[in-house]
């Protein structure tokens, strides 16, 4: 049922599967993970840590487990998305997650905003930045 599984290392799958279980998965969660997004692998595990620790910063840690594919889609539009429905006053959280992952066509029909804009308005990048900047000076007070 998963044949791209069969590419990866097996060392590759157990350091993956380390990470997610650091990160508050269970051994069960994972296989579901696995079933639905065999890909999981071959994200890098920076990319999967930062991933998860956003999700985890708004509420939405069960997202990986319910939905893992959302992991596809970029933490950079992911952050932009939801920085933006606050900004119009939208709370989003796992009721109504599948907003941030609507595709592009139809997010900009719908508040004619382009994926670029968004992108431009809500740096996900300033964002992390800052967030090291403020770690920094209160761990040196």
């Amino acid at each position: 049922a998963l044949p791209s599984i069969y590419g990866l290392s097996i060392e590759n799958i157990k350091e993956k599967m380390a990470v997610l279980i650091s990160l508050g998965y269970t051994k069960e969660e994972i296989i579901k993970m696995t079933n639905v997004l065999p890909n999981i692998y071959g994200l890098s595990i920076e990319t999967l840590k930062q991933k998860i620790d956003f999700y985890d910063s708004i509420n939405m840690h069960e997202i990986v487990v319910v939905k893992p594919y959302y992991l596809i889609q970029s933490i950079s539009l992911s952050y932009a998305r939801y920085m933006f429905y606050l900004s119009i006053g939208e709370k989003i959280d796992m009721t109504n997650c599948r907003k941030l992952f609507i595709n592009n066509k139809q997010f900009e029909k719908t508040y004619g905003v382009t994926k670029q804009e968004i992108l431009e308005k809500y740096n996900y990048d300033s964002y992390m930045e800052n967030n090291v900047n403020k770690r920094v000076l209160r761990s040196s007070n």
